[in-house]
């Protein structure tokens, strides 16, 4: 019997920290990337995701805090994720605009896993 194990990835809550809270009004096909469709041409590359007012936090950690099941990822942790993965990734580069309207130089990236991996064993569920 082999033993597999495994872990999720998740950002303790930090108030410093910003949080993605809602879609881009133009977005499109935004389940995509949720649920590891490829994105291809129905994703423009820069699209602007807002800072959510309700969180006044302004720091962009690695793994940007969001609302919307996206794994939302600084250039750095991109790099390391796509080096470690061993399964296909599309990164969609995004720009973040601040509660002030201003955009920020951060590279960010969407990580859209292309692999699903079954974790239940059906034979003996």
């Amino acid at each position: 019997m082999s033993t597999r194990s495994y872990f999720t990835l998740h950002a303790d809550p930090d108030e410093k920290y910003c949080v993605v809270l809602d879609f881009p009004e133009d977005f499109k096909s935004y389940s995509f990337p949720a649920r590891g469709m490829r994105m291809d041409d129905r994703y423009s590359p820069g699209t602007v995701f807002s800072m959510g007012r309700e969180a006044p936090g302004i720091v962009v950690p690695d793994f940007v805090p969001n609302a919307i099941q996206y794994l939302m990822v600084s250039e750095r942790a991109k790099d390391l994720v796509l080096r470690l993965a061993g399964v296909p990734i599309e990164p969609l580069n995004f720009v973040l605009r601040d509660h002030k309207g201003r955009l920020r130089p951060e590279a960010l990236y969407i990580l859209n896993v292309l692999t699903a991996i079954d974790c239940v064993d059906r034979t003996r569920t």
